[in-house]
Formats: structure tokens, C-alpha cells, sequence
């Protein structure tokens, strides 16, 4: 999500994919509208976003599609929302052969990695697990540090899975706050996000001039795993990433650029391909 100015640094960080937590391939095959909700978050406009953008291709109506051939992803849409920032969608089957549960297991149990394989990840770290007293739904809590070219993101958010009749896997995923846990397990998470940024600059990996840390404050998304057309696995990402103009202008209004969001796509996803391709070869078990 770099904003495009004419510095070189800004124009070749894909930085927008990263911040989503990012891993792998994939679309949403159009269907009929469902009755009813398919997953559930605990922020309800991300709860009532998510569970329109499952209803079928009509809900997408007014979004701006672009189309690429011989890309791992095929097709970006940019839907824009009521606050003036956009509702994304990456779609791809990888390029490849991929075992769905391998796709899911890359965004479950590995999205960890992408620091691995996408050098706008500076960090990122499995912070715990267990089950969600309010959903009653197994998840995962992860820590990420995220380069955006004149500044860095940081989050920290919550995966649940969901695993439809219909073969297809959910793993929808939102910004993780104090109250989702008791203080003693957020203090444990914020000492390991303190932990990972102060290994960031000891090792010099920050710029010196721009370094400062800026809370990205409006995060939710889901991947969707379903069989593909011309390769085993199909992977949608659609995800809402953005910032308060109290954090940071250049953040708030770089989140709502839309060839920076297409940026940031297509990097982190080529990113996250690169670790399901090392989860199917057995290097991440």
C-alpha cells in the first residue's frame, strides 16, 4: 500500500498483500444467493461485508475488474465502500498443481512464513491458538510487521477456518483487539510484538530515516479454497485493510489508491504461492 510518489522505493514495494496476513491462490466460482450467513466474525460490519461478498458475482457489481493471463492470480476486483476505501479480491490457481488442504494449511498453520518469501514482510510470528470464547470457533493469533515503503504497519489479528458441506474451505480472519482475550495473554502478545520490532532494528533491517510504526486499524478479510478450472485449487483472498488519518495522512490516503492496492495484491500473493509451493514440496510440515 505504498503511496505512489516518484520515489523509486514507493513504486517497486508491493506492499498492500503483505499486510493482509497474505498466503496464496485463488476465486470465488459464482453461485446462488445462500440464505443465510457462512461465517461469522466478532466485528459485525465486517461480519455483514464478509457474508454479502459470499452471496454470487451480483453483490461485486459497480467493482473494477482487471484480468491477467499467465500470472499465478488471474483477476483483481476493487469494490468501493461507503468510507472511501475499497473491498479487495485477488483470485488465482497458483500456476500449478496444489492439494487444497495444502492451500489451507499454508494460510492456517504457515502464513507465519511469508516473511520467508515476500520481502515486504519484515516479521511475522504465530502469537497463539485455541478456541473463541464468543464464536466457539478453533483460531489462530498472529503478529505482523509490515513494510509500506515510507513507514511501517504492524497488526495483530484473529483466523478462524470454516469448512463448508460444499467442499469449499472459509478462513476468514479480522483486527484483534484487548478484549478478545484476558490481559494476561494480550500483555504476552504485545511483549512479543516489542520483542520482534526491537529484533527488526537490531539487525538493521528498518530504513533510519523512516522507521516509525503506524497501527493498522481497520483489517478484516477471508480466504476461500475451492477445486479449480485449469489446476487443482482455486484461492480467493478478499480482503478491507486501512488506517485513521489520526495514525498517519500518508497511511489513510495511500490504503484508498487503487493501483497501489493492485500493487500490493499481486506481490503478496505471488509471495504467499511461494509458501504453498514449499508446503507441497515438505519443507514446511
Amino acid at each position: 500500500m505504498s503511496f505512489p510518489l516518484a520515489s523509486p522505493v514507493w513504486n517497486r514495494r508491493e506492499l498492500l498483500g503483505a499486510a493482509f496476513g497474505t498466503s496464496v491462490l485463488a476465486t470465488l466460482t459464482p453461485r446462488a444467493a445462500f440464505a443465510g450467513p457462512l461465517l461469522s466474525v466478532r466485528d459485525p460490519e465486517a461480519d455483514r461485508i464478509l457474508n454479502q461478498a459470499l452471496q454470487g458475482p451480483g453483490w461485486w457489481n459497480g467493482a473494477s475488474v482487471d484480468t491477467y493471463a499467465k500470472k499465478q492470480y488471474d483477476e483483481i476486483r476493487l469494490k468501493k465502500l461507503r468510507d472511501g476505501g475499497y473491498l479487495t479480491y485477488v483470485s488465482g490457481e497458483g500456476g500449478e498443481d496444489f492439494a487444497q488442504e495444502d492451500v489451507a494449511r499454508t494460510v492456517w498453520d504457515h502464513q507465519d512464513k511469508l516473511d520467508n518469501h515476500f520481502h515486504s514482510t519484515i516479521a511475522a510470528i504465530t502469537l497463539g491458538s485455541g478456541q473463541d470464547a464468543r464464536l466457539r470457533r478453533e483460531y489462530r493469533d498472529r503478529y505482523m510487521l509490515l513494510d509500506f515503503g515510507l513507514f511501517y504497519g504492524r497488526q495483530i489479528q484473529r483466523m478462524y477456518r470454516y469448512d463448508l458441506p460444499d467442499g469449499r474451505t472459509l478462513l476468514p480472519f479480522e483486527r484483534l483487539t484487548s478484549g478478545f482475550t484476558d490481559a494476561g495473554t494480550w500483555q504476552k502478545y504485545l511483549s512479543l510484538r516489542d520483542h520482534q520490532e526491537k529484533q527488526a532494528r537490531d539487525k538493521d533491517r528498518l530504513r533510519s530515516v523512516f522507521d516509525s510504526f503506524v497501527d493498522i486499524d481497520v483489517l478484516y478479510g477471508m480466504f476461500i479454497m475451492e477445486p479449480g478450472k485449469a489446476h487443482t485449487t482455486r484461492v480467493t483472498l478478499i480482503a478491507k485493510i486501512g488506517f485513521t488519518s489520526d495514525n498517519s495522512w500518508v497511511a489513510s490516503v495511500g490504503s484508498k489508491i487503487p493501483s497501489v492496492i493492485k500493487s500490493g495484491l499481486r506481490g503478496g500473493f505471488d509471495g504467499s504461492v511461494a509458501v504453498c509451493r514449499a508446503v507441497k514440496t515438505g519443507r514446511y510440515d
